[in-house]
């Protein structure tokens, strides 16, 4: 929940604010503390971004807490300049110990509020939850949810894996890259409990006058953005669910709408049974639904996964079946080199726990020197690639129609396997499915860095 901190010389300044956008579309609060030489900075900073100067050590808790709090309250970027024999002196203000800072500052709704939420809930007779919040730390209070409405839910693709997506009460993901059947449900009930913000949703979809929409946010600026909404609770997720959850009653027998539950579960037998189909395609070169299939059966449940931009996001958000697996990902579609830079950040984070990259060929290229730094630092990290480019060639020539499509993502490639044994790792060169499950087992069985580079059918790949 804190900000992310850094600290750099003032002429790397310049090449940060490349990232900035970045760090926006992520919305994640960064501190950055700059050491110069000179009064005035050699990069002009951004509008938008907080800018303090700490010239004296009188000031310098002051201009902190106004930079934290600025990064922490905008999800932006804080930062914070000052003269390198500045960082060297000594405080002349006491600093809090933690266990003297206040215990919580959490934002609840009026009580008042949650009882009549509570009563939309109670008397809706075929519910949806649908989830659009990241934090694995809700996912005990929405299953108590689920469980106590005996709901239906669905997730966005920002929440992809905080729910065991083999549940029954599971209906998949609704979105760009979610799946028709899920849109179906929705349409069919008469109360949507919305957890988030719902950014990636449209009212034309299925919301209509028949449709209830109630939504819970810990912002106020987010409550009914694309659409229009019944009642709303503004409180910090966790314990606003909690007050939620001490109000609304459990629904048991003749309450439960059995015909609206078993209609969903027909409807999930759809995307279900494609994913049977592509666990049995067998063909040369691999399909990418293949490739997602077999990773859902091999990695371990409490994976960390990292995705690089690319439509390979489209095949593992609609055909990966999540357990309990982490999803790590960048809400800006243009994040290159973020995947690698995450798995490092996961595996020193977890170092027990399983750390898989998911990435394009294209992307990985301009990440290569990052797996140098994963082999240095002997971390256990899996690097899969959806290799497209080595039979893109032909497929230009057979296939005009599509050729701008493909042309457009075009790449010039090594021999990744070869790269990752170059640098000491293990590498595996895929390109026949036989090999890809024996492949896997081996390269998640053996400990240390690996690259898998699969080769893709480009056609079935850029189909999406």
């Amino acid at each position: 929940n804190g900000p992310g901190v850094c600290f750099i010389k003032e002429k790397s300044l310049g090449a940060l604010y490349k990232v900035f956008r970045l760090i926006e579309q992520d919305q994640t609060p960064v501190l950055i503390f700059v050491t110069r030489n000179n009064f005035d900075l050699s990069a002009p900073v951004p509008e938008g971004i907080c800018f303090r100067n700490i010239s004296n050590r009188y000031q310098t808790l002051k201009i902190l807490r106004h930079a934290l709090k600025s990064a922490l309250q905008n999800s932006s970027l804080s930062i914070v300049a000052c003269f390198g024999n500045i960082l060297t002196q000594k405080l002349n203000q006491p600093v809090y110990k933690a266990n003297l800072r206040p215990k919580s500052n959490q934002r609840l709704p009026l009580k008042k509020d949650v009882e009549k939420l509570a009563a939309i809930i109670d008397s809706a007779k075929k519910p949806v939850v649908l989830v659009d919040v990241e934090n694995k730390s809700y996912a005990k209070p929405i299953e108590l949810l689920v469980k106590r409405t005996k709901a239906v839910v669905a997730l966005t693709q920002q929440s992809k894996g905080l729910i065991n997506e083999k549940k029954s009460e599971y209906a998949g993901i609704l979105g760009k890259f979610g799946h028709l059947e899920t849109l179906k449900a929705l349409r069919e009930s008469d109360l949507i409990i919305l957890i988030g913000s719902g950014l990636a949703l449209n009212q034309n979809w299925f919301f209509s006058n028949r449709i209830w929409i109630i939504q819970i946010h810990n912002k106020a600026c987010e409550i009914g953005l694309n659409f229009e909404v019944k009642k709303a609770l503004i409180g910090d997720f966790k314990p606003t669910l909690k007050q939620v959850l001490k109000k609304i009653k459990t629904k048991r027998g003749n309450r439960i709408n059995r015909a609206f539950n078993q209609k969903v579960q027909k409807l999930k037998k759809g995307y279900l049974s494609e994913i049977d189909r592509l666990k049995e395609l067998y063909q040369v070169p691999i399909h990418p639904g293949f490739l997602i299939a077999k990773l859902s059966e091999s990695l371990k449940k409490d994976a960390l996964i990292t995705l690089g931009p690319g439509i390979n996001n489209y095949w593992f958000f609609k055909y990966f079946l999540a357990v309990d697996q982490k999803v790590i990902f960048s809400k800006n579609s243009d994040a290159g080199n973020f995947a690698i830079a995450a798995a490092i950040t996961a595996k020193l984070n977890h170092p027990q726990r399983q750390v898989v990259c998911l990435i394009q060929a294209a992307d990985l290229l301009q990440s290569l020197a990052d797996f140098t730094t994963i082999v240095q630092e002997k971390l256990d990290v899996k690097i899969v690639v959806f290799n497209y480019a080595k039979i893109q060639k032909s497929l230009l020539e057979k296939d005009q129609k599509n050729a701008e499509l493909i042309f457009s993502a075009k790449v010039i490639n090594p021999d990744f396997s070869k790269f990752a044994k170059n640098c000491g790792a293990e590498g595996y060169l895929i390109k026949i499915p036989r090999l890809l499950t024996i492949s896997l087992k081996k390269a998640f069985n053996n400990p240390g860095p690996a690259i898998l580079d699969i080769q893709i059918d480009s056609k079935e790949y850029f189909s999406s």
